[in-house]
């Protein structure tokens, strides 16, 4: 990451993407952006203490960092510390994180902590591993013990049945749901990228919840049958729109008289038309925004659905 290029060429970092990784000053820290927000920075290392005062000691003293807002909230377990610090607007200045993990080497050598296995603690500098997208220390019992386990469940995952008929049934089911959300809101005079990301997950709920697995085509699968729930949902705001019309002016006709004329309504007059599809492309933008995330996400599913792990 460009951000810290700085830890690179001062350090002898190494970095991906989305993170970077080494040795600061005698400890092994793993700094990146894990979170759909791109606020949250994350921080992990791994430490082995003499005895539990020592962890009480520190759990004390990041208790205070929290309490003084110079971390947002932290996790110890078992030694594996994980450390986030948020930022409302722009980037970490790199005096500020340089400044953090000052702050954490030396409260780390105040209470002789010392730098150990993310997943063991046992002690001693470790080579970092990616686990799972995360870069890790990992000492080498740890790594082939977890490597074993990803290709034993990595055979069984390939064993199991995936029935496209019935996740297709289930995601055009959990899409019609979600879009009940989309006419909603739709109906209040809003156009929200909450909307588009509700029927997304309801359409990938409905698709395993019905026994499918999620693979390339499943991605196809779910998002054909949530473009098109969504597409539907806008004929249905419309068609309500209509019907609350009518009523207002006085004519009493009946709400499926209304729902027959479905696909004919948006096409009766050339301003209608305008709007309607003027409503869908933006719907759709909105849609494509709150989607992005979940599609993302069940991309890394499809490369390493039962995760994956290698040396760095």
């Amino acid at each position: 990451m460009k951000q810290f290029k700085h830890f690179e060429e001062n350090y002898g970092f190494q970095s991906d993407k989305k993170q970077a990784w080494g040795d600061y000053k005698g400890y092994q820290f793993a700094i990146g952006r894990y979170e759909n927000n791109n606020n949250i920075l994350t921080v992990f290392t791994a430490l082995n203490f003499e005895d539990s005062s020592h962890e009480e000691k520190l759990n004390s003293i990041l208790e205070g960092m929290v309490a003084k807002k110079e971390i947002q909230n932290y996790e110890i377990n078992r030694g594996s510390l994980t450390i986030k610090k948020t930022k409302l607007f722009g980037r970490f200045p790199i005096k500020e994180l340089e400044s953090l993990l000052d702050n954490l080497v030396d409260v780390f050598q105040k209470i002789d902590a010392k730098p150990a296995c993310f997943i063991c603690n046992s002690e001693g500098k470790q080579k970092f591993a990616r686990y799972n997208n995360i870069a890790t220390t990992l000492c080498p019992i740890c790594y082939t013990s977890i490597s074993d386990n990803i290709n034993e469940v990595m055979v069984e995952y390939q064993d199991i049945d995936n029935n496209y008929a019935f996740g297709t049934l289930g995601a055009i089911l959990g899409a019609l749901l979600g879009s009940i959300i989309w006419v909603i809101i739709s109906l209040l005079g809003y156009i929200a990228s909450f909307a588009g990301f509700a029927i997304i997950v309801a359409s990938v709920k409905g698709y395993l919840l019905f026994k499918g697995k999620i693979t390339s085509v499943s991605l196809w699968i779910i998002g054909l049958t949530s473009l098109t729930a969504l597409i539907l949902a806008q004929f249905v705001t419309l068609d309500i729109v209509f019907y609350r019309e009518l009523t207002n002016a006085g004519f009493d006709i009946p709400i499926f008289d209304v729902l027959r004329a479905t696909f004919e309504l948006p096409f009766t007059d050339p301003e209608i038309t305008s709007a309607f599809i003027f409503d869908t492309i933006l719907g759709l933008l909105f849609a494509g925004l709150g989607a992005y995330s979940t599609f993302r996400k069940l991309w890394e599913e499809v490369k390493s659905p039962v995760g994956n792990l290698e040396w760095l």
